[in-house]
C-alpha cells in the first residue's frame, strides 16, 4: 500500500465505476492529499470494433427510445406572433399537462404532428417556439418523443450502404467482407495562422489537421477553456481556403453554433459560405441568419443540391444529419452534385458525448474525421451495456491511439484557484492557465453581512458550504413510460435562491449566473421559487440526472441530455459563447449521503468548470470516502458552516412549494 507524501496515512485506491481514471485519496480525513491516474478499462476496445458490437446496440437503443414516446397532455392554441427577430413563431397554447410531466426551456415537444421548443410553462399556458413554415393545428395532443430516426440511419448505413460507398466506415468498424481504404498522403505544406492569434500549442495541431492524409483521423483531447472551438474555427477557415469542403456536427446545437460564430467572428468574409440546418428556435441568435429551408417549389432532394453546389462551411446536428440522410436523400443528392464523399473533413466536436453506434452517420459522408471532446467530461447517454464497443464514445475509442490523440493545455476560461483544482483532480496537473485569466475575479460589491458576504467575496474564488442537517427526499417523476424518483433537498435550494437573489440585487445579471444541481427535481425546485418570488423571469438552472430507476443498492441513474447542461443560456437571448460559461456558478450536491448519481466524477467536472471567476459548492454531504474529487474541494475550498436558521425567509417558500411538485 502507498502512503500519502504529505501524512504518511495510508492512500486509499479508489476506481469509479465510469470514466478513465482512478484515484489515490488519503485515507486521513483531514488531510486533502488526492492524485488521479489514467486508467485503461479491460472493456478497451482500439478501433476498429467488432461489427456485431455496434449492431447490438443501435438495435438496443432503438427499442429504449421507442419506450420514451407518451402523450403528455393536450393543447390549444390561443395566441400566434412572430419572435422579435422574425426567425420563428412563437406559439401560446392553453394546456392541460398531466401533473408528473415537468417542462423546461428548450426541451423539444410535439404539438400534433409539428415539433416546437419549450419557451416557458405557467399553470394553464405553454409557450412554444415553431419554424415559421409551419402551419398550426388550432388543437392537438402534447407528445414528447426521443428520435427512433437516428438509429434507423446508423442502422442502414452500417447494414447496407457501407458495402456499395462506405468502404470507409471499416477504418472504426470491421464490416465483414469489407476492407479499409489506405491513406493517401498530401503535399506537407506550411500554413499561416499567425493573423488568428493562435499560441504554438493550436499552431501545431491545425497544421497536423490540415496536412494529415486522406482516409485518416485525429483526436483532439480539448479540457475546458483550452481554445477547442477556436481550434475547430481555424482549422476549419484553413481547409476551406485549400478549396474543401467542412460539416461541423454534434450531439448538441450549442457545439455547432460555438463553431460557426468563431468562424464568423474569425472570417467575416466567408459569411456567403456558411449554412446552418436546423430548428430555429435551437439555434443561437447569431447563427440563425444562416439557416436554409427548401423554397415553396423545391423538393428536399434538389434543396441539398443547392446547399452542397454553393456551400463550404455546413452545420448540423447529427440528429438533423440522420433526417438528411434517411429522409431527405443526402448521398444521392451528393452523388448527382458528382461529390463522394459529401464532405472533405467532418469536425466532430463533444464527441465523447457521441457513442460510435451514432457516430458512424457522420464518418459515413466524410473522408477526414477531426475528433474534439474531453473524456474526462460528459460520456455518451446509451443504456446498452457499456462493454459493448458501440456503446463507448467515439472520443474514447480514438484516444487510444497515441499516434492520432493530441491535447490542448492552455486555458482562458476562468480564475486559477479554480482550474488548478480541475487541473490537479482530472488532468494529472498539465493544464496550463493563460496570464489574461489568473485572477479573474466576480466584480461584485455585496452590502449584506454575515455568510452571504463571506460567500460572495471577490478574493475568495472557489466557496464550500456547508449546511447541517441538510437532507434530500425522493420525488416521482416520469420520463415517457417510465417512472422513478428524482432528488430535492429544501435546505440547499433555500441557500441556493438566498445567494441568488443577492447577487442579483448588487447588480449582476441573471445571464451571468447559473444554478446547477445533481438532480431534475431540485432544479425545478429552485426555479418555481425564484420566479415565484419573482426575483427573475427566467432562471439559469441546469441538472446532471433526471432520475432515477429502482431501489438502492441496483438502482440505475438517467442522465440529462449533454445539451441540457452545456447549453446555460435563456431562451431567445445571448450567443453560444455565453451559455457555455457563467461568471458565477452555485452547484448544489443535493444528496446528504454518496449515492451512484455522485460517483462519475465527469459530470461534476462539467458542472464545476461552467465558472469563470466564481464556483459557490452547496452540501449537505455527510462524508466524501468514496468521491476524493470532492473532499478535496472540501478541504481547499474557502469553507463556511451554517444551519437552517440562516436560511429565511425563503426556507418556508421553498418548503411550501416542495411540498407541492414533490409527489412522494
Amino acid at each position: 500500500m502507498k502512503r500519502c507524501l504529505k501524512c504518511g496515512h495510508l492512500l486509499q485506491p479508489i476506481i469509479p465505476p465510469a470514466g478513465n481514471l482512478r484515484f489515490l485519496s488519503c485515507t486521513n480525513p483531514n488531510c486533502d492529499y488526492v492524485i488521479s491516474e489514467p486508467f485503461k478499462s479491460p472493456h478497451y476496445d482500439l478501433l476498429p470494433v467488432p461489427y456485431d458490437e455496434v449492431i447490438k446496440v443501435i438495435e438496443n437503443e432503438r427499442r429504449e427510445a421507442e419506450k420514451n414516446t407518451v402523450i403528455i397532455g393536450q393543447a390549444r392554441l390561443t395566441e400566434v406572433y412572430p419572435s422579435k427577430d422574425r426567425t420563428v413563431t412563437v406559439a401560446k397554447l392553453q394546456a392541460r399537462i398531466k401533473q408528473e410531466y415537468t417542462l423546461r426551456p428548450y426541451d423539444s415537444v410535439y404539438y400534433g404532428k409539428i415539433i416546437g421548443v419549450v419557451s416557458e410553462q405557467t399553470k394553464n399556458y405553454l409557450t412554444l417556439l415553431f419554424d415559421r413554415s409551419k402551419d398550426l393545428p388550432k388543437e392537438a395532443p402534447l407528445k414528447i418523443a426521443e428520435p427512433v430516426i437516428l438509429y434507423d440511419s446508423a442502422a442502414t448505413i452500417l447494414q447496407e450502404k457501407s458495402k456499395r460507398d462506405g468502404q470507409h466506415l471499416s477504418l472504426f468498424v470491421q464490416i465483414p467482407g469489407v476492407n479499409p481504404p489506405k491513406p493517401i498522403e498530401k503535399t506537407k505544406n506550411v500554413i499561416t495562422v499567425k493573423e488568428y492569434d493562435l499560441d504554438p500549442e493550436k499552431q501545431s495541431i491545425v497544421q497536423e489537421i490540415i496536412t494529415m492524409p486522406q482516409w485518416d483521423y485525429r483526436a483532439i483531447e480539448g479540457p475546458p477553456g483550452t481554445g477547442k472551438t477556436t481550434t475547430i474555427a481555424v482549422a476549419a477557415i484553413e481547409a476551406v481556403e485549400k478549396g474543401a469542403t467542412v460539416l461541423i456536427t454534434s450531439h448538441t446545437n450549442v457545439a455547432v453554433d460555438n463553431a460557426l460564430e468563431k468562424i464568423f467572428f474569425l472570417r467575416r468574409d466567408l459569411k456567403d459560405q456558411i449554412v446552418r440546418i436546423g430548428h430555429p428556435a435551437k439555434i443561437s441568435k447569431i447563427i440563425r441568419q444562416f439557416i436554409d429551408t427548401p423554397s415553396p417549389h423545391e423538393g428536399y432532394r434538389k434543396w441539398l443540391k443547392r446547399i452542397l453546389l454553393t456551400k463550404r462551411i455546413i452545420g448540423m446536428t447529427i440528429a438533423k444529419l440522420s433526417v438528411c440522410d434517411n429522409v431527405y436523400g443526402l448521398n444521392v443528392s451528393s452523388k448527382e452534385t458528382g461529390r463522394w464523399p459529401t464532405f472533405d473533413y467532418v469536425f466532430i466536436d463533444e464527441s465523447s458525448t457521441v457513442p460510435l453506434c451514432t457516430s458512424i452517420i457522420p464518418i459515413y459522408y466524410s473522408r477526414q474525421w477531426v475528433i474534439f471532446g474531453d473524456t474526462r467530461q460528459l460520456p455518451p447517454i446509451v443504456r446498452s451495456l457499456h462493454k459493448y464497443a458501440g456503446a463507448w464514445s467515439l472520443m474514447e475509442l480514438a484516444a487510444t491511439n497515441p499516434q492520432k490523440i493530441r491535447m490542448l493545455t492552455i486555458q482562458r476560461r476562468g480564475n486559477k484557484k479554480i482550474f488548478e483544482a480541475i487541473s490537479k483532480l482530472f488532468y494529472q496537473g498539465k493544464l496550463n492557465h493563460h496570464q489574461t485569466v489568473t485572477n479573474s475575479f466576480l466584480n461584485v460589491s455585496i452590502s449584506t453581512n454575515g455568510w452571504l458576504k463571506e460567500a460572495l467575496e471577490p478574493v475568495n474564488p472557489l466557496i464550500w458550504v456547508q449546511i447541517d442537517n441538510g437532507y434530500m427526499d425522493w420525488c416521482k417523476v416520469k420520463k415517457g413510460r417510465i417512472e422513478g424518483a428524482s432528488g430535492a433537498n429544501p435546505l440547499e435550494a433555500a441557500a441556493a435562491i438566498k445567494i441568488y437573489g443577492t447577487i442579483l440585487n448588487s447588480g449582476i445579471p441573471s445571464s451571468d449566473i447559473a444554478i446547477i444541481t445533481t438532480y431534475r427535481a431540485q432544479a425545478n425546485l429552485i426555479r418555481e421559487v425564484i420566479k415565484e418570488l419573482k426575483k427573475t423571469e427566467e432562471p439559469i438552472v441546469a441538472s446532471l440526472y433526471h432520475y432515477r430507476k429502482g431501489q438502492e443498492p441496483n438502482e440505475e441513474y438517467e442522465p440529462e441530455d449533454p445539451e441540457n447542461l452545456l447549453d446555460l443560456r435563456l431562451a431567445e437571448t445571448v450567443d453560444s459563447f455565453q451559455g457555455r460559461e457563467k461568471d458565477l456558478v452555485i452547484y448544489s450536491i443535493t444528496t446528504h449521503y454518496e449515492h451512484k448519481a455522485l460517483l462519475d466524477y465527469r459530470r461534476t467536472n462539467v458542472a464545476f468548470t461552467r465558472a469563470r471567476s466564481k464556483l459557490i459548492i452547496l452540501s449537505s454531504l455527510q462524508s466524501a470516502t468514496k468521491t476524493p474529487w470532492l473532499k478535496y474541494l472540501k478541504q481547499t475550498s474557502h469553507f463556511i458552516k451554517i444551519n437552517e436558521n440562516a436560511l429565511q425567509p425563503e426556507l418556508g417558500k421553498v418548503n411550501e412549494k416542495h411540498q407541492k411538485i414533490c409527489r412522494r
